[in-house]
């Protein structure tokens, strides 16, 4: 894992991967940063140029020739860790507000008009409290489920398309390249690939590598992976069983370069693997100790 300098800036960016999340909550560290986080939001920060203190410190520490030179060293660090959590602090004191969710983990956020987004494992929702009032916006990684309360439009950020409704349930996935919006209830309005395509209730629109494909109709009423399942329809394996290690927390090994129509359960990891790789023809051995499976042809 990267030093605890570097670790901290890339949490604070919104850049660490999910191991880095899952160690950093197996260590505890997680815990201590969203102590520091929930402190500094009470905080009322006075006005500070950051870029102007570094540039006196770094024109302090030019004056000092060796051995002096040398003191400054010790300090470093802790010069630069202070100067994070003064950009912290005035990070969290603008409203700004980041929820992620580790391997296995699911997570309910409720946003300030009371709309809620249920997020699935290895997802990121990051949005403003204070200008929310002005502005209902959410930028989100990975996959939500929302249900948005009435009121001015509501629009959904990914860096593959935007989703924007008034007020409607709707679910949002947008990894590896491919971005599917689904309509529950209400109307929902896309922009993807520089086309606005309006979806009503049922109705599903996939863009794949920047293909936008045809609306779908779906029957259910919910999406399948906030009812313990995730299902794929000619997926590549490598996405199928990255969301494997999402839902799991155990690392995928082996390169397959097959695709997969199918669903997998979430409630038991034998059954789950026996669901993806009996009917593509596949092979896997699990070490529970290294939280593995190995995958073979």
């Amino acid at each position: 894992m990267a030093g605890k300098d570097t670790l901290y800036a890339r949490w604070l960016s919104g850049e660490l991967s999910e191991q880095e999340i899952r160690q950093l909550k197996e260590s505890g560290e997680w815990t201590e940063l969203e102590r520091i986080a929930n402190a500094t939001t009470e905080l009322t920060l006075p006005p500070m140029d950051v870029d102007a203190a570094w540039q006196k410190i770094k024109a302090a520490k030019m004056k000092q020739q060796s051995p002096i030179r040398s003191l400054w060293r010790p300090w470093l660090g802790a010069v630069a860790t202070l100067l994070l959590l003064i950009a912290l602090g005035t990070w969290l004191w603008s409203g700004h507000t980041r929820v992620s969710t580790a391997a296995i983990e699911k997570e309910e956020v409720r946003l300030p008009d009371g709309t809620t987004c249920l997020l699935n494992a290895g997802s990121q929702l990051a949005y403003n409290r204070n200008r929310w009032d002005h502005k209902r916006q959410v930028s989100l990684k990975g996959e939500g489920f929302f249900e948005v309360a009435e009121g001015q439009p509501f629009l959904v950020k990914t860096d593959l398309g935007h989703v924007e409704v008034l007020g409607t349930a709707f679910n949002v996935r947008a990894r590896d390249q491919r971005l599917y919006v689904e309509c529950y209830s209400g109307r929902v309005r896309v922009m993807a690939q520089d086309e606005l395509i309006e979806l009503g209730p049922q109705e599903r629109l996939r863009v794949i590598h920047g293909v936008l494909e045809e609306v779908e109709i779906m029957q259910s009423t919910h999406p399948k992976w906030s009812l313990g399942q995730s299902i794929f329809d000619n997926e590549p394996t490598a996405n199928v069983f990255a969301e494997l290690e999402r839902q799991f927390g155990f690392r995928i090994v082996g390169t397959i370069d097959l695709t997969f129509t199918g669903s997998f359960d979430h409630a038991d990891l034998d059954r789950a693997l026996g669901q993806v790789c009996l009917p593509l023809g596949l092979g896997y051995d699990t070490d529970i100790a290294a939280r593995t499976v190995t995958i073979s042809q």
